[in-house]
């Protein structure tokens, strides 16, 4: 796969690729560590508070960061079963399955079998938690989380990271920068947080595509792309 065009690959080689990020890039090194203390020093309490409070993702990674060791894991556990909405692992999917159980399914969600009973099982199992666990019925006094994963392979015949893959798919949130642009080199003389691209490419997200990723540099109010000029207000 080495010199192929990212948009060129299948999808298995894709998902091998993003894997192979968080295995290889996903580990905390002092230098890491040095940067985001050297971000966060920088920074007045009243900063902090209302960073914190706007939940800006520099600042929450940088104190993230900044409580790690060298060689700790900067993503935290995650599923071998690639989706990147699982890529935050059980708060992630806590966090998608509460979604279901609050409000309407994402429209254009494809059908398949056991969907409905699922989703319904799902609503009465939150339902009737307490304290973070199911208070009746087959799975009583058994974790919340962990009946709904039960209930769902017991629904779909599928685990927990394939049903919400099917329900949130991958071609609904892409990254600009590796997965629509066909080049990704930045002006790396500029400052960290302000870096922009070196080329400007006249391009669009596929028609399938919900929302756009903005990663590391640059960060969109950087980026020169007809496209995300229009579009980001």
């Amino acid at each position: 796969m080495y010199g192929e065009n990212f948009k060129n690959l299948g999808l298995n080689q894709k998902q091998n690729v993003k894997r192979s990020i968080l295995d290889n890039y996903g580990t905390v090194n002092q230098q890491m560590i040095d940067d985001a203390n050297d971000f966060l020093s920088g920074l007045t309490q009243a900063s902090k508070k209302e960073l914190g409070r706007a939940k800006n993702p520099n600042f929450l990674n940088a104190q993230r960061i900044s409580k790690l060791n060298p060689g700790d894991s900067a993503f935290g556990n995650y599923d071998k079963f690639w989706s990147r909405k699982m890529s935050s692992g059980e708060d992630g999917q806590k966090a998608l399955l509460e979604r279901i159980a609050n409000q309407d399914l994402p429209r254009n969600t494809q059908s398949f079998e056991g969907l409905d009973r699922a989703v319904q099982n799902i609503k009465d199992l939150l339902d009737s938690s307490q304290g973070g666990q199911v208070r009746g019925g087959m799975f009583g006094g058994v974790d919340t989380f962990d009946a709904i994963k039960a209930q769902i392979v017991a629904d779909t015949k599928m685990p927990i990271e394939e049903f919400l893959a099917k329900l949130f798919p991958d071609e609904w949130i892409l990254s600009w920068k590796w997965e629509i642009r066909q080049t990704k080199d930045l002006n790396y003389n500029e400052p960290r947080g302000r870096r922009t691209l070196r080329t400007v490419e006249n391009v669009t997200p596929p028609k399938d595509c919900k929302i756009c990723v903005f990663h590391g540099d640059p960060n969109p109010e950087y980026c020169q792309d007809p496209w995300v000029k229009e579009n980001w207000r």
